[in-house]
């Protein structure tokens, strides 16, 4: 393996081990997530949603081949982080919370 390589599955495996745990927390954290959902505005559900699509899109980029797949996932996860952090911003919060 080359050192390309091996940067890839790092920064791959980095961002789909916090999406794992991202998507796990939005659907199993409970009212804190409900909690947080409302102050930004979004409906009681959205938390659930997103989390599903959190899993899926870590479990394909995680997964050898599916390039397509992958392109979509990142394309996914970069606009869930943008749009969190305008939100976030939207509502004045911190800039840690952005």
């Amino acid at each position: 393996m080359n050192i390309k390589s091996i940067a890839y599955w790092l920064v791959t495996g980095l961002l789909g081990a916090g999406m794992l745990a991202g998507g796990a927390f939005d659907i199993f954290g409970g009212q804190k997530v409900t909690e947080g959902m409302a102050r930004l505005g979004y409906p009681t559900y959205f938390g659930n949603w997103l989390g599903a699509w959190k899993i899926a899109g870590a479990i394909v980029v995680l997964l050898p081949g599916f390039k397509v797949a992958k392109e979509w996932a990142y394309a996914g996860f970069f606009i869930n982080l943008g749009s969190a952090s305008l939100a976030h911003a939207l509502v004045n919060d911190s800039t840690g919370e952005i």
